[in-house]
């Protein structure tokens, strides 16, 4: 059997989905809903397949299933540009391929997207707690590749995966901390990934510097006001207030 088609070990593969339902937090209240509770349920169903040497194998079920992905999204959102969207279609793809993994090609295809899924996490939110989200996926589908290069014949305890990884993480430390205060920052860094236009009118629940540099310089009405009784005040005495946002987290007003 060549080394691309050989199955995966159970426990590496448990050691993986674990990691994987780490990334389904930090995107709770950013994408839709059924969106990460499919990604989750998936996740659940392969600890339940796992025990029974199970996996999606029908061609036909695939293709119905990523068209009502498709759909799906495209209903949800309106579009298929833009970051939800996307990043919808990325989440319930992968997991398809959770439900169909078998080989150590797909077990190594997967460990490299749960990365991946780790810092679109980040893509939204650097918080603390959606930090420690991704801090604890990364640590275990690091370990999950520990434990399946180890082979099944390793009698180590559970404890031995996560003792090499944390080691690993420890002895990168240095790099990410010289990294975190040298490397060039960008406050204004966002992601522009939607085709729609951009709001005219109103206010969002959430300021970040700059989101509304476009409607500052623009000349547009902003909105018009009536009095009904027709006794209009002074113009010295005309004042508008808008949205009062008052949590900071450093990077953004709520």
């Amino acid at each position: 059997m060549k080394a691309g088609k050989q199955e995966i070990p159970r426990r590496p593969m448990l050691w993986l989905t674990t990691g994987l339902l780490f990334t389904v937090p930090p995107m709770i209240g950013t994408l839709s809903a059924w969106v990460w509770a499919a990604f989750a349920a998936a996740l659940v169903a392969k600890f339940w397949m796992e025990r029974r040497g199970w996996r999606l194998r029908s061609v036909l079920a695939k293709l119905a299933l990523s068209g009502c992905i498709l759909g799906g999204v495209k209903l949800t959102y309106g579009s298929l540009g833009g970051l939800e969207p996307l990043l919808s279609l990325f989440l319930l793809y992968v997991s398809l391929k959770v439900l169909e993994a078998h080989t150590a090609r797909d077990f190594h295809i997967q460990a490299l997207v749960g990365w991946l899924l780790c810092l679109s996490g980040l893509f939204n939110s650097q918080n603390l707690l959606p930090g420690i989200y991704a801090i604890t996926g990364f640590v275990l589908i690091l370990s999950a590749v520990v434990q399946f290069h180890r082979g099944a014949s390793s009698r180590k305890p559970v404890s031995g995966p996560l003792l090499t990884s944390g080691a690993l993480v420890l002895r990168a430390l240095p790099v990410v901390t010289v990294l975190f205060f040298f490397f060039p920052r960008i406050s204004a860094f966002q992601f522009h990934l939607s085709r729609r236009s951009s709001a005219q009118s109103g206010m969002s629940g959430d300021l970040k510097p700059g989101s509304i540099s476009s409607l500052a310089l623009s000349n547009d009405i902003a909105f018009r006001a009536e009095f009904p009784d027709g006794n209009m005040p002074a113009i010295g005495n005309l004042y508008w207030r808008g949205a009062v946002l008052t949590q900071d987290d450093g990077l953004s007003w709520r």
